[in-house]
């Protein structure tokens, strides 16, 4: 019965991506803040699986792939500020979001209850 809550729920949230997927997101405002040629690692999400097309697509804006995301179809690159505005016009580019480092704040979620 476990296991059967949990593959439901993936499945459910599985659901749920390709929907939210299909909208753009706008220019994040981090990046107003920079200089044209200002240089920025950045995480650039596609509306497809990852597929060396894609990374030719940045390229051809000066871009540098530095590590592929494939769980969620985009990757870091390294790009210019004055790249961003042109990629985020591509109908195969979702988003383009700074890559920030990430803490662990230490949350732990409370135990979920799963009757029988």
């Amino acid at each position: 019965m476990k296991h059967q809550l949990l593959s439901l729920t993936a499945v459910a949230i599985a659901g749920l991506l390709p929907a939210a997927a299909a909208e753009k997101a706008p220019l994040h405002p981090y990046f107003r803040s920079l200089k044209p040629d200002q240089e920025v690692q950045v995480i650039v999400r596609f509306s497809g699986p990852l597929e060396p097309r894609h990374h030719d697509l940045v390229k051809s804006e000066g871009g540098k792939l530095e590590k592929e995301l494939k769980l969620i179809n985009g990757a870091v690159y390294r790009i210019t500020r004055s790249a961003v505005e042109p990629l985020l016009g591509k109908k195969e580019v979702l988003s383009i979001s700074p890559d920030a480092a990430v803490n662990n704040q230490k949350a732990v979620a409370p135990p979920v209850l799963v009757e029988e």
